[in-house]
């Protein structure tokens, strides 16, 4: 009996522990959103949109081992490609002078 009690403990500290995670990832991300909308320079706010992009994409990836689901896992890798094809996109505008 006394491993079964000790794996419950084990789960509720996981979920403790993935929670304060998905806490702190939910912080960091609402400081990046604040510097996309509100930032000085164009390099600025672009650099924030790709930090947005792998917060998201590492929640995703955190929320999957909560849920014990690859489904997850692979929105993530989705999100992380999105975010990678529209940082690049967002570079060449800037580069080309579209935004000052």
């Amino acid at each position: 009996m006394a491993g079964a009690a000790e794996a419950a403990e084990g789960d509720i500290l996981m979920s403790y522990v993935v929670g304060g995670c998905l806490l702190a990832i939910g912080l960091c991300l609402a400081g990046v959103l604040w510097t996309v909308v509100a930032g000085e320079r164009a390099v600025d706010r672009l650099l924030a949109f790709d930090l947005s992009g792998v917060l998201i994409a590492v929640a995703l990836a955190i929320f999957s081992i909560m849920q014990q689901s690859w489904a997850y896992l692979e929105t993530s890798m989705g999100v992380a490609v999105l975010a990678f094809v529209g940082t690049i996109a967002l570079a060449d505008y800037v580069r080309r002078g579209g935004v000052s």
